[in-house]
């Protein structure tokens, strides 16, 4: 099931039966230069522009703690003068953000965008992160205030439903 918060619908899409099927419900058909179209004239190569980027890294700072009992280590990353302070664990799964929108500003990337890339790398979950400028004023916070640890039953298959005001479409074929 695909849900679609901007205009509040949502597409089922059948389960495949198998992994090489799953892999291709995900892409859509090849088209361009190497797409089998017979007398089709290649489609031209459009320039790459190259984004200024500030490589960053996720330094352990070689303090430990327990928070929510978790063993945590610190991390910092740097950049532009401000200091994101992490504390994350191995305990949990590596870490994946949500992002609702991708950002589309033009520019160097910022910390608050890149963090999360980070911590999935090295296979880490944060329980406490704050960005902070130079002068110690606080500019973002994430911070997990408990974690429960449980298995999801479902028998009844009403548990990962659509919202209730949200309506299904059909999927557009490919």
């Amino acid at each position: 099931m695909l849900l679609f918060p901007h205009n509040g619908s949502f597409i089922r899409l059948p389960l495949p039966t198998n992994r090489a099927a799953a892999g291709a419900m995900l892409l859509p058909p090849q088209i361009g230069p190497q797409a089998d179209l017979p007398g089709a004239p290649p489609m031209p190569a459009f320039p790459v522009m190259p984004m200024p980027t500030e490589k960053l890294e996720l330094s352990d700072m070689g303090q430990r703690t327990n928070l929510l009992g978790f063993f945590c280590a610190r991390y910092e990353i740097k950049q532009r003068g401000e200091v994101m302070e992490i504390w994350a664990t191995d305990q949990l799964i590596a870490y994946q953000s949500y992002a609702r929108h991708q950002p589309s500003r033009f520019g160097p990337r910022l910390i608050e965008e890149q963090w999360p890339e980070l911590l999935k790398g090295k296979k880490l979950f944060p329980l406490l992160a704050m960005l902070r400028f130079d002068n110690g004023a606080e500019r973002f916070r994430f911070e997990v205030k408990s974690v429960i640890s449980e298995r999801i039953s479902d028998p009844s298959g009403k548990l990962f439903q659509p919202p209730p005001d949200y309506r299904e479409i059909d999927p557009l074929p490919f």
